[in-house]
């Protein structure tokens, strides 16, 4: 099962919650579509912060694909999907 989810604009509260809903429901993917609100300049990055302590703690979870919005930063989304030698973000 994938769930589809958008517009969660750095909010670590959903995320945990999304992810919380996940784990019950038996869903292997969360496909987040836009407006994720992670890495802006001179910000700690909550969700960044969720993700590591959950990969840490070795806490299970789906795996989460998403796609940036307009309300993402670009600039550091190319940059780590250059590091990565991830496909390019802009066509």
């Amino acid at each position: 099962m994938i769930y589809y989810v958008g517009d969660i604009h750095g909010n670590v509260n959903d995320v945990a919650a999304i992810d919380r809903a996940a784990i019950k429901a038996g869903v292997e993917i969360v496909v987040q579509v836009g407006d994720f609100g992670m890495h802006w300049p001179g910000q700690t990055c909550p969700i960044n912060k969720y993700f590591e302590k959950r990969k840490r703690q070795g806490r299970p979870g789906p795996i989460w694909y998403t796609c940036a919005g307009n309300h993402d930063n670009w600039d550091k989304l190319t940059d780590l999907a250059a590091k990565q030698d991830s496909p390019s973000l802009i066509e």
